[in-house]
C-alpha cells in the first residue's frame, strides 16, 4: 500500500495498511474533528490527514490507470449513519466472514471495512456484489469505493474490528442492483425489475 501526506497528494510512499489502520499517531487530530458540527469545515480539516490507497500500488502518481500492484483488498465506506445504526451495522459487518477490518471514519458517523477479494481487475464487480448485499440490510454504501485508487483517510477507533482468517470475497455482479438515491435521502427506482446479470470475472 501507499501512504500520502494528505488527501491533496499524489505521491506515496510504501507502507503497512494493518499498522496504518491501527495507529495512534492522529488520534488528537482525528477526535478535534470530530466535535467541529460543520460538514464543509470538518471535511477541510480531514483533507490535511495522512491517507492511503488501500487497493494497490500506484506509480508514478495516484491515478485508476496508473496501477502497478493490485492488493486484492475492497475498503467499504458507508457515512452518515445515527448511533443506533452504526451498532447495528458494526454487529452486521463483524458476522461477515469476509470482513477483516472494521473501523470508524474520521466524522465518528461513519463506518469503512476492508474485504480481501478474489482480484483486483474485478474490483467494481466485486463491489457491485458488496454493495447489493448490504443495500438488501438497509445500508447504502459509498459509491466511490468503487475507485481503484480511492483514499482511505487516517483515523482513530479505540476498539477496531480485525480479523487475520477472514475468507476472500469471490461474488460478483456485472452491474450494480442498487437504486439511485434522490436528493430527499429516499430510494428511486433502477427502471427495470431485471435480477442482475451474474458477471464472469477475469483471470486475476
Amino acid at each position: 500500500m501507499l501512504v500520502y501526506k494528505s488527501y491533496r497528494d499524489n505521491i506515496g510512499l510504501k507502507c503497512n495498511l494493518l499498522a496504518f489502520l491501527t495507529s495512534n499517531r492522529y488520534r488528537q487530530q482525528v477526535e478535534a474533528i470530530r466535535t467541529v458540527t460543520d460538514k464543509k469545515q470538518r471535511d477541510k480539516l480531514k483533507s490535511n490527514l495522512p491517507a492511503v490507497t488501500v487497493s494497490g500500488l500506484f506509480e508514478p502518481i495516484r491515478l485508476d490507470t496508473n496501477i502497478k500492484q493490485h492488493a486484492n483488498l475492497l475498503c467499504l465506506d458507508f457515512d452518515s449513519l445515527p448511533a443506533d445504526k452504526l451498532a447495528e451495522l458494526w454487529q452486521l459487518l463483524a458476522c461477515q466472514p469476509f470482513v477483516a477490518y472494521i473501523g470508524y471514519s474520521v466524522s465518528g458517523e461513519g463506518i469503512f471495512a476492508v474485504v480481501p477479494i478474489a482480484s483486483g481487475n474485478n474490483l467494481l464487480q466485486h463491489f457491485f456484489a458488496l454493495e447489493a448485499y448490504f443495500f438488501s440490510f438497509g445500508f447504502r454504501m459509498d459509491k466511490t469505493c468503487k475507485n481503484l485508487s480511492r483514499l482511505r483517510g487516517a483515523s482513530y477507533t479505540d476498539k477496531p474490528y480485525i480479523n487475520h482468517r477472514a475468507s476472500i470475497y469471490t461474488d460478483v455482479l456485472a452491474d450494480t442492483a442498487v437504486p439511485p438515491e434522490k436528493k430527499d435521502g429516499t430510494t428511486g427506482s433502477t427502471g427495470t425489475t431485471d435480477q442482475p446479470v451474474i458477471y464472469e470475472p477475469t483471470t486475476a
